[in-house]
């Protein structure tokens, strides 16, 4: 809609959810949601509409970036920190993400067109390798996964890779 969007969550000083819009920046505009959703730094733009995937707890879609929906997430679909998204056309994508209980990152790869059924997909994110930490960018139609950490080796340290997908798949 030619609007920057912001949301933010002052769900434990405050109670309360704001979304903030601007045309250019600089002036924003502030609404506030009596029922926010929690850590709404992961909330992703899909076909004009909003979706909040908290992993393995639930999903949730709004029209309006105020009031929201909440779906369970699938059964097998483990709860998880830091994943990452993208946005392909009219599909996003979650990859990755780290288990707080062990330590250990997720390599599985999940879609949805809808923001409320998620499919595993075979694809592992990232690929031979295990980046707790990257973030994703696009640019002319291709996706880049860039890191910003390693583990594996129980020692922290900087990965020199860039990954690039067509299709946010392969």
């Amino acid at each position: 809609n030619d609007l920057f969007y912001l949301f933010d969550n002052f769900n434990q000083i405050f109670g309360n959810q704001c979304l903030f819009t601007s045309e250019d920046a600089i002036t924003w505009k502030g609404t506030k949601n009596n029922n926010p959703v929690q850590h709404p730094n992961s909330v992703i733009p899909l076909q004009g509409k909003w979706v909040r995937l908290m992993p393995g707890v639930q999903t949730s879609v709004s029209a309006d970036g105020t009031t929201w929906q909440s779906y369970p997430t699938p059964a097998h679909m483990e709860k998880r920190t830091w994943e990452k998204y993208y946005t392909k056309g009219d599909t996003v994508f979650m990859y990755g993400g780290w288990n707080q209980d062990d330590y250990t990152n997720f390599r599985d790869t999940w879609m949805s067109t809808d923001g409320i059924v998620w499919q595993e997909l075979l694809a592992t994110f990232p690929p031979n390798t295990e980046w707790p930490e990257f973030s994703f960018s696009s640019f002319k139609g291709k996706s880049y996964a860039i890191a910003s950490e390693q583990t594996g080796t129980g020692m922290h340290g900087l990965e020199t890779r860039i990954l690039v997908s067509d299709d946010g798949y392969h």
